[in-house]
């Protein structure tokens, strides 16, 4: 493979309860806040805590749709952020996957606390 042909390997973050997975979020960007304006004087505008987004609302960074985080049940349904900062859906991970995967990808759950196996 050339250089021009090189693609970065991509690390897939499996939240696998993305509404706990945002209540942690949630709790340490409030955390952080109370830190920082503390400590410096600066407040941070954070889209977690500014916008009013629900704990369960995901959009797609790539086409912007909603990605479902919940089964019919209430169970949660996991969902894959891709370089630790872009969730996508299901179409679009299909999508990106086959344009941009390699072979030195690497897929792990998140380690905030939100995974099932961190649950007691």
């Amino acid at each position: 493979m050339s250089e021009e042909e090189y693609i970065e390997p991509n690390d897939w973050v499996v939240v696998q309860d993305p509404i706990k997975h945002r209540e942690i979020s949630v709790a340490a960007s409030i955390k952080f806040r109370e830190q920082q304006s503390k400590a410096d004087g600066v407040f941070f505008i954070d889209t977690l805590l500014d916008t009013g987004i629900t704990n369960d609302l995901w959009i797609c960074d790539f086409c912007n749709d909603q990605i479902p985080v919940q089964d019919e049940e209430g169970k949660p349904l996991s969902i894959i952020i891709w370089n630790n900062s872009r969730a996508l859906c299901e179409e679009c991970l299909t999508e990106f996957k086959g344009k941009w995967a390699t072979e030195q990808d690497e897929t792990y759950n998140c380690e905030c606390g939100c995974s099932r196996e961190d649950k007691k």
